[in-house]
């Protein structure tokens, strides 16, 4: 249950990408043309594909940010993702032609957008409570609550939107598919950097570790599995191999720097504390993987606009 927070009712190419969403939120949109939506598909996944990361983004800020860990970049992060969550709803509702994004109409799609818009609602203000430098503890035990609810409501817009692919067994649908795993990959691996610093503030305060244990061993397990479908494909799955070379030195890339992250995970994999020292150096690591996994996003999402390699 939500915890009372004394005072409550009184951020990727870094602070460039939140000020130009905030910018185009607020522009109006110009009349997009009906048949270059299904062309829009891939850059509607990716937006909303990293809702979902930020989901997971904000409470592992403010875990990291209670406990002192990385406080500049982490606040610089929760600011970030704080604006860019709103922002990309707003931007996935009305379209705008800047982005390549025509306004949504399928009905499934309307409804998930404003489902999640309703969950934003409670999360935002913890997160700005944050960000003003209040420290009550309720404030990460109520976002570490909300978030599934935010998770959730992320992942029903991607569904919404890969819905439209529906028994499509084309190359473009495949590789649409392949586009939404590789999306997913950002929030699993920020999920588990989360949970590992939850395990770490859990031992110090009231949070219960087992359940925070198992989720950052499911995520562990299921990043490795979808990463292996994503260099060789999966035709069960309908998930396309890597289109190109490009793609799958991108994809080899993610798999060094996840091995070099993996490393500092095994005391929270046991359920212990991880110490300062060891939440920081997995803050950089993480830093580290995330864009080597949003470049391998921006390969799938640039894939159609390729030639085929002979």
């Amino acid at each position: 249950m939500l915890v009372p927070v004394s005072g409550l009712f009184k951020p990727f190419s870094g602070l460039v990408l939140a000020v130009g969403l905030a910018a185009a939120a607020l522009a109006p949109a110009p009349a997009f043309a009906v048949d270059a939506a299904p062309a829009a598909l891939p850059r509607q996944l990716n937006l909303a594909g990293r809702q979902r990361l930020i989901s997971q983004r904000l409470t592992a800020a403010v875990c990291f940010l209670s406990l002192g860990v990385d406080t500049d970049e982490q606040h610089l992060i929760l600011l970030e993702s704080t604006e860019i969550y709103a922002n990309t709803l707003k931007l996935l509702r009305d379209g705008h032609p800047v982005f390549g994004l025509p306004p949504a109409s399928d009905p499934s799609l309307i409804l998930a957008l404003d489902q999640a818009r309703v969950v934003w609602n409670a999360v935002e203000p913890l997160a700005r409570q944050a960000l003003d430098g209040n420290t009550d503890p309720a404030i990460l035990e109520n976002l570490s609550y909300l978030e599934p609810s935010l998770l959730s409501a992320s992942q029903a817009v991607v569904t919404a939107l890969t819905d439209q692919l529906g028994d499509d067994v084309s190359e473009d649908a495949d590789l649409a598919r392949a586009l939404d795993m590789a999306g997913r990959q950002r929030m699993l691996s920020q999920a588990v950097v989360k949970e590992a610093c939850l395990i770490s503030r859990a031992n110090v305060s009231e949070f219960a570790v087992p359940p925070h244990v198992r989720a950052l061993n499911n995520r562990l397990d299921l990043f490795e599995l979808e990463t292996t479908f994503l260099r060789v494909g999966d035709e069960e799955l309908q998930i396309a191999p890597p289109p190109n070379l490009a793609t799958e030195e991108a994809i080899d890339r993610v798999l060094t720097a996840w091995q070099d992250m993996r490393a500092l995970l095994d005391p929270a994999i046991e359920g212990e504390s991880m110490g300062i020292a060891e939440l920081d150096d997995l803050a950089v690591a993480y830093g580290e993987l995330l864009p080597q996994i949003e470049d391998v996003v921006a390969e799938y999402v640039a894939a159609r606009a390729r030639p085929p390699q002979p």
